[in-house]
């Protein structure tokens, strides 16, 4: 008889355990979504940091600390946002992504570090938005492909009235909504690594013209002139021409006068 005895004692003394554990991951479930809500208020989470800071020693430690979570990428992860609740795999990741991006971009000052943190960030949030994507996916597919007819949407007035399919809702919010804020993090996590490109490439070799007679710009061709020159040889140039013609043409005119002088002589003879 005393081994029924202990086998009931043994699976007792189990279910307690598992009941204590349970008990003990409620709490700190309800622990950490009262930090959470307490710390998406900004003047509470900076009230309560602040309340550790009361000397210029300690202030200078907060000043070291912060480098070291920055330069470390810690601050980064802290600053995404629900920290406790991000999966290991995926903050180990980002973690590793920031690191190499910085050892291949040779990364040294500020503004390329911050920079790649803005990739990184462009990164993950384009990852979040595929989640969800993935989700409207599983729920569309589930609608239109399961056995059953998809579930219709109802309009509890003056009667049940049919209103359309719930999946097209669903679908709406891919097409409208996901969809053109995945590009938008796409182009974002483009844009932030074409600028720091951009702030790796060497500057263009500074060129100053003084004067130029003649400048050629692609398959254009511009004739400047400098600017103690005008137009002035040109116009005489034209003036020259006038002047010659008018001359041709004073002389010309006596001549025709004489052979129609002769002309009229010899007539009258």
């Amino acid at each position: 008889m005393r081994e029924p005895e202990n086998a009931v004692s043994t699976e007792r003394s189990d279910d307690e355990d598992w009941d204590a554990k349970l008990k003990r991951a409620q709490e700190e479930d309800r622990r950490n979504l009262a930090a959470i809500r307490h710390d998406a208020r900004a003047i509470f989470r900076a009230m309560e940091r602040w309340g550790f800071i009361h000397s210029e020693d300690e202030w200078q430690t907060a000043c070291r600390d912060a480098e070291e979570a920055y330069e470390s990428g810690r601050f980064l992860v802290g600053e995404i946002g629900a920290e406790r609740y991000l999966a290991p795999e995926l903050m180990a990741t980002l973690w590793i992504l920031r690191q190499r991006l910085l050892d291949q971009f040779e990364v040294h000052g500020p503004a390329e570090a911050m920079l790649t943190d803005l990739a990184i960030l462009g990164y993950y949030n384009a990852l979040r938005v595929q989640g969800w994507i993935g989700n409207a996916a599983l729920t569309i597919e589930h609608e239109f492909f399961r056995e059953e007819a998809p579930t219709a949407k109802f309009k509890r007035e003056y009667g049940s009235l049919v209103q359309g399919l719930r999946v097209e809702d669903v679908v709406e919010r891919l097409v409208h909504e996901l969809l053109p804020l995945l590009d938008r993090c796409n182009r974002m996590f483009i844009r932030n690594l074409r600028a720091i490109k951009e702030l790796r490439a060497p500057a263009g070799p500074a060129v100053a013209i003084a004067q130029a007679g003649q400048v050629n710009v692609g398959t254009q061709q511009l004739n400047s002139m400098a600017a103690g020159e005008s137009s002035r040889p040109a116009a005489a140039d034209s003036a020259i021409g006038r002047g010659a013609a008018n001359a041709e043409s004073r002389t010309i005119a006596p001549q025709s006068r004489r052979r129609r002088q002769r002309s009229g002589a010899d007539s009258e003879a």
